[in-house]
């Protein structure tokens, strides 16, 4: 059921609706779930449960998209269960549409936070391993999950929501509550391998990454790499990445960047942005493949679509040198500025680097130094060392020697050769 497409939906839906075109029902009556239920059961009794869940997953799509008030003559828990069992039946797109409602009638019910985060999840260009990294929604919905365990709402998550339940999903969620929010692993680790057991891809995977990480249980990289295997074979593109990441970085199995490529080019086709970043990386530098840097420009731009600040970067590098494109440092300064936005420290350099310059920008020392001294906040040894060469020279700053000796003495500790000589001369003209 997971693999059918919009088109089945859709199908589904016109005849439901020539269905109450044929009883004289007109959609507009339909105000709720419950109504729903009802029509569907008087004027297209021998519609299959996929078909039905099709035509609820579609009526709360375009009522919601209307602004229209869908909790009547149900409440968040109704909503919530019916989204889980539309999940084993269709998938967590269509299911994400009950969840929404469910916050509609309560924006703080615990179930229905947990779950719809747990759509995101589903969705590759936002997850790596078992969490997603920033997604705007997924962060809010997090922050909500973790203020309702401080007050004790998990116990009511399990009672209220699986009274009992062992759907794939229903244990999925549990599994996320308990891994995620209660950070209870012993206790997820039981949750996903029932949800597995079923054939959950994403449980399949979170149990390699807990085999993986070594959270709740002795880490067993070999384990790991079977069950991403597995839920790779399920069509799991995180778990495809996950594979990739291991291979790659030869953790726990022999690396083999060219079995690391097609796991990425798995996942990427799934739109997974970090599989994406990766995959572009082994083409920059030919590991694996053959070097290709157009086909690595076209991965990182895939990846940078999806917001993710790395390939922003590994983009705006290539355009900044001109190689496998066109130089266009112009471009370059745009995507660095969205990669610091986002919190890259190395396009932080990068920006600032430029200001410095003025390479193909206007030059701007004062800013520059403002992004260098945000990237030394963060440990960079090397935007320390340029800062430092700034306040020596006067440039951008107001001169100040000792500060620029006491920057480079902090980048040569983080290893900056270039700083350790700079910061040995400027010490005898300070004696």
């Amino acid at each position: 059921a997971r693999q059918r497409t919009d088109a089945g939906m859709a199908l589904a839906w016109n005849r439901f609706r020539s269905a109450l075109e044929s009883a004289n029902v007109p959609v507009a009556t339909i105000i709720s779930l419950q109504g729903l239920s009802d029509a569907l059961g008087r004027v297209w009794p021998e519609a299959s449960a996929w078909e039905k869940a099709q035509v609820q997953a579609r009526w709360l799509a375009s009522a919601l998209q209307g602004g229209a008030d869908v909790c009547t003559g149900d409440d968040a828990l109704t909503l919530t269960r019916r989204g889980v069992a539309l999940w084993d039946e269709s998938g967590a797109a269509a299911a994400s549409h009950c969840f929404r409602a469910a916050l509609g009638c309560d924006p703080h019910f615990v179930p229905a936070l947990l779950a719809l985060r747990a759509t995101f999840m589903e969705a590759p260009a936002m997850y790596i391993v078992r969490q997603d990294p920033s997604p705007d929604q997924a962060i809010a919905l997090v922050e909500k999950l973790r203020q309702a365990a401080a007050t004790g709402a998990g116990e009511r998550f399990v009672t209220g929501l699986l009274g009992g339940s062992e759907t794939q999903t229903a244990l999925f969620l549990m599994g996320l509550w308990l891994d995620f929010v209660q950070k209870d692993y012993k206790r997820a680790f039981g949750f996903y391998e029932r949800a597995a057991a079923h054939g959950h891809a994403a449980a399949t995977n979170n149990i390699a990454a807990m085999y993986d990480m070594g959270d709740g249980i002795e880490s067993n990289k070999l384990r790991a790499a079977e069950l991403y295997g597995r839920a790779a074979d399920l069509g799991h593109a995180a778990a495809s990445y996950n594979l990739g990441g291991l291979y790659d970085r030869g953790d726990g199995l022999p690396q083999d960047r060219a079995r690391a490529a097609v796991l990425y080019q798995q996942a990427a086709a799934k739109s997974h942005a970090s599989a994406a970043n990766n995959l572009g990386v082994l083409y920059e530098r030919g590991e694996g493949v053959a070097a290709d840097l157009h086909h690595a420009m076209q991965l990182y731009q895939q990846a940078a679509d999806c917001g993710h600040a790395i390939a922003m970067n590994n983009l705006a590098v290539l355009l900044e040198r001109g190689e496998g494109v066109a130089q266009d440092t112009l471009r370059a300064a745009q995507l660095y500025q969205r990669a610091c936005e986002a919190g890259n420290v190395y396009a932080t350099f990068n920006l600032a680097s430029l200001l410095e310059r003025g390479t193909g920008i206007t030059k701007d020392r004062r800013r520059a130094a403002a992004l260098y001294q945000q990237a030394d906040d963060t440990g960079h040894a090397r935007s320390a060392y340029c800062l430092g060469v700034l306040y020596e020279r006067g440039l951008g700053v107001p001169q100040d020697r000792r500060q620029a000796f006491r920057l480079y003495r902090r980048a040569a500790d983080g290893g900056d050769s270039d700083a350790r000589r700079a910061a040995l001369q400027i010490s005898m003209s300070l004696e």
